[in-house]
């Protein structure tokens, strides 16, 4: 973690409600760009096109840049965006295998790819 976490509320109905630290919006960005990256999991790239699609115009993406700066120090250097786009292609048949029944409410994959190779640019450092 980079930023402070953010504290949300967990439990019911299976337990009294308790409290746990999570990752803010915008740290979350990051790490699933570095997911991107690194391997992949449709998952991953079904989470960054629900953020997007449902809290896009609330990001701060000056923040998500400097984030990623933090998280990519680990990850191969080179093209990260080429790198990315490459990966999202690579997922086309897996995303339809695997996420609608994991994620009904993600978007297709020719959506999820529209939203998320459309927004690199801004989130990218």
């Amino acid at each position: 973690m980079v930023d402070q976490p953010e504290w949300a509320d967990i439990g019911p109905p299976y337990y009294a409600e308790f409290q746990v630290p999570v990752l803010t919006l915008e740290e979350t960005v990051a790490e699933k760009l570095r997911t991107l990256l690194q391997r992949l999991c449709p998952t991953d790239l079904s989470d960054l096109a629900l953020i997007l699609r449902d809290h896009g115009d609330q990001l701060d993406r000056t923040h998500i840049r400097e984030l990623a700066v933090a998280t990519f120090t680990l990850v191969k250097q080179g093209d990260r965006q080429r790198r990315i786009e490459s990966n999202v292609e690579a997922m086309r048949t897996s995303y339809d295998e695997t996420v609608p029944g994991l994620a009904p409410d993600a978007p297709s994959f020719a959506e999820t790819r529209g939203l998320v190779l459309a927004a690199l640019t801004s989130l990218l450092p």
